[in-house]
């Protein structure tokens, strides 16, 4: 991503850490710069994460309870999927995967992989249910 938010795209718009960092930890500011969004190091990160992608919590009502409302079984739960990223990624997403794998045949494929093209991070879902069995 920070090709897209540091370097000369969309209308030279440019990350607010050039305010501070350009020259110490970013590279220096220049409006005709045409090499710094060329593929190199600086654009590599970290993408190590922990991601907690499914959790289920559930209560099964007491069943000699659920026999004098005519009730076989009762259950309520609270079900949530994509529910916390830890991460140091500077990204939306760590968890980037293969891009433009039907870009042909050539060598410039391969340099494809593992790249961040500022796709959407996984959505968040939280949903709350009960399984009534009479």
């Amino acid at each position: 991503m920070k090709y897209f938010t540091h370097f000369n795209a969309f209308q030279r718009s440019r990350s607010k850490d050039f305010l501070y960092e350009a020259g110490k930890t970013l590279p220096v500011l220049d409006g005709s710069d045409n090499y710094s969004s060329q593929r190199n190091s600086y654009y590599v990160e970290d993408g190590s994460f922990t991601r907690l992608r499914n959790l289920q919590i559930g209560y099964s009502l007491d069943a000699n309870s659920l026999k004098k409302l005519g009730m076989g079984r009762a259950r309520i739960y609270i079900q949530g999927q994509n529910l916390l990223t830890f991460t140091k990624y500077s990204g939306l997403d760590p968890d980037v995967t293969v891009t433009n794998i039907t870009e042909g045949y050539n060598s410039q494929r391969d340099l494809s992989l593992g790249l961040d093209n500022g796709r959407y991070p996984l959505a968040r879902s939280i949903v709350v249910g009960v399984n009534l069995e009479f």
